[in-house]
């Protein structure tokens, strides 16, 4: 100890005679300091520093202030007084949503004026792919319609299926909702006919595997087998660990084949018809429930003629291991959850002969050779996978091998998109170098950052897709498709901006606030992070609990990804419309009058012109 003090008194002694020119004891140091803190708290520094600072802001030459008379200098002194720095942040948001508005306004408003074909002149697509909303899937929607003649649609993921759902194998039912509203119905899975054999290997590899997890549990929590269990059975540990660290993509592939070996996969239905069940609220749907939650989709996206032969209804999940935030990578629609079964109930409605007839009496035809299909968009892979292909007909079989070889080409073309925008990705990576990264970031269990998630979000735009469809959104946007000529009373837009809007409204203040203030809004970094009792996620050993998204979700190295905009809604209706809605909507309209959200209507009736949304029901 003492030889570490003299060492440092000595540095002191040195450091303050060559950096201060001044002697290195207690005495003259502690005069020093005092001597500056004057000088820096001294009114003449002060404003001199001010001035510095808005000559460098207006790019004017400091020096040049010395030229200045004093009057002018009080002028610009005046000028700071007036707008403290207290007041500049407001100002700078202001400024950076103006540009993103004007660019993508800007966007839009070109591509109406270069829009020349009517909808009601368009030839049959080859299919249609009903997409949810979700940011992620612009890019996936841009692609598919580049690569051959097919229309896709933007409606929230959980298609107007308000479920309480059971999978096969689960212990419980999943709220396949969003958190703004409440579950109606209860549905679950079914083992389809002729299929006792396959149900009952499944069901005895499940066993096994429930047998060998409860066994391991017992032995590790034993009073005097843990000792035993690890030093016989702990070299069986280091393959998994080995495997998951090294080779993720092989391991999760080979874990997944051995799996489906053991207890093979075998064919569901969803039971959605109305039955007797004992689940806390009604089974099933009735046949007037179903025909109501069909018409209202179709009509909201503006689906009501023109229908392919295969209509896609595509929810969407997520794929990531030893992630605490994978229900912020699924569908906000649907709790959280994928998408799955919200799709394959609309899609088995949308076959049912029943409904379809009722529909037709309400004027909307659907063809007898379109086919609904159920589908699942993988976020992180961009891979759909089809439920319920038992159902195809023969004479679509053809439909969906080539609407599945298209799918693969626009997954190839938007991994490739998406790709670019990853930290550690070389510039201009190949198709098998983006194949192998985005493979290795669905399994790896060290991966921080599977995909971005909703992550840039900031515009939320409601209407046809013509709108849009020729404009890069760069995956920032909400797409709603919504077609006002539809919709004379407003009912299904009310819906849209009562909902949808809503949610879009929370994700992007999640994001929002997680990115400005990463370590108090949101919840740190991902690597020091500890699940705690499934509730919650907290810091290293001990800390609060943390709120909000982790840095990896928003921040790219030390700058932030996620641009901290608030949302943006862009609305294509009459004005009188917008406002008949607002009015019917006093939470909503709480939410544009306060400047939580931007509204702009582009008015069909008014040669689509665009108007801003101001406080107390105004437009300019």
């Amino acid at each position: 100890l003492a030889v570490r003090v003299w060492y440092e008194r000595e540095l002191v002694k040195q450091a303050c005679e060559s950096e201060l020119g001044i002697e290195g004891n207690y005495p003259r140091i502690a005069s020093w300091i005092e001597q500056e803190n004057d000088i820096e708290n001294s009114p003449q520094l002060s404003t001199a520093i001010r001035l510095h600072d808005l000559a460098d802001a207006l790019e004017i030459s400091p020096t040049s202030l010395c030229d200045a008379a004093p009057e002018q200098l009080r002028t610009l002194i005046d000028w700071i007084d007036a707008f403290p720095a207290t007041e500049h942040g407001p100002v700078w948001l202001k400024a950076f949503e103006a540009g993103y508005h004007e660019d993508v306004l800007g966007e839009i408003k070109t591509c109406l004026e270069n829009s020349t074909q009517s909808d009601d002149t368009k030839p049959r697509p080859d299919a249609q792919a009903m997409f949810c909303i979700d940011v992620r899937s612009e890019p996936f929607r841009r692609s598919i319609e580049s690569v051959g003649n097919y229309e896709t649609i933007g409606f929230a993921g959980f298609f107007t299926v308000f479920i309480r759902h059971k999978a096969l194998d689960a212990n419980h039912f999943t709220e396949q909702y969003p958190a703004i509203g409440k579950a109606q119905h209860a549905t679950c899975d079914v083992v389809r006919e002729n299929q006792e054999k396959e149900l009952a290997r499944h069901q005895a590899g499940k066993d096994f595997f429930h047998t060998a997890h409860e066994l391991l549990h017992d032995l590790k929590t034993h009073i005097l087998t843990p000792y035993i269990t690890v030093e016989s059975l702990g070299w069986i540990f280091g393959v998994p660990l080995f495997g998951r660290t090294l080779f993720p993509t092989l391991f999760r592939k080979s874990r997944e084949k051995i799996s489906e070996k053991v207890a093979p996969p075998v064919g569901t239905n969803v039971t959605f018809n109305e039955m007797e069940g004992d689940c806390g609220i009604k089974f099933g749907l009735t046949l007037d429930e179903q025909v109501s939650m069909l018409e209202t989709a179709l009509r909201s996206t503006g689906l009501t003629g023109n229908f392919a032969r295969l209509v896609l209804a595509c929810g969407h999940g997520s794929s990531s291991d030893n992630n605490p935030y994978e229900a912020a990578l699924n569908c906000g629609a649907c709790g959280g959850n994928a998408g799955t079964p919200n799709a394959r109930v609309f899609a088995s409605i949308g076959n049912k002969p029943e409904v379809r007839k009722q529909l037709a009496e309400r004027g909307i035809v659907i063809p007898d050779d379109t086919h609904f299909l159920a589908g699942l968009h993988d976020t992180t892979t961009d891979g759909i996978t089809f439920y319920d292909q038992e159902d195809i007909p023969s004479t679509h079989k053809g439909d969906v091998e080539r609407f599945t070889k298209d799918l693969r080409e626009a997954a190839i073309r938007t991994n490739r998109e998406r790709c670019g925008k990853l930290p550690l990705i070389a510039n201009d990576p190949s198709a098998a170098t983006v194949q192998k990264e985005i493979d290795r970031r669905a399994g790896d269990w060290s991966e921080v950052r599977p995909e971005w998630g909703l992550s840039g979000n900031a515009a939320f735009i409601i209407g046809r897709r013509s709108l849009t469809q020729a404009i890069d959104l760069e995956g920032r946007s909400f797409l709603n498709n919504y077609d006002y000529r539809e919709d004379p009373t407003g009912e299904l837009l009310q819906g849209i901006l009562g909902a949808p809007t809503v949610v879009g409204q929370w994700i992007n203040s999640e994001h929002y606030f997680s990115a400005t203030d990463p370590e108090v809004y949101g919840a740190g970094s991902k690597i020091y992070h500890n699940v705690v009792g499934r509730i919650g996620i907290m810091a290293g050993p001990q800390s609060d609990l943390r709120t909000g998204l982790a840095r990896q979700s928003v921040m790219k190295d030390q700058m932030p990804y996620h641009e901290p905009l608030r949302l943006l809604v862009v609305a294509e209706a009459p004005r009188g419309r917008v406002i008949k809605v607002l009015e019917n909507l006093p939470h909503v309209q709480a939410l544009f009058d306060n400047e939580w959200i931007h509204l702009v209507a582009v008015d069909p009736e008014d040669e689509n012109s665009l108007y801003r949304y101001q406080p107390g029901l105004k437009w300019v």
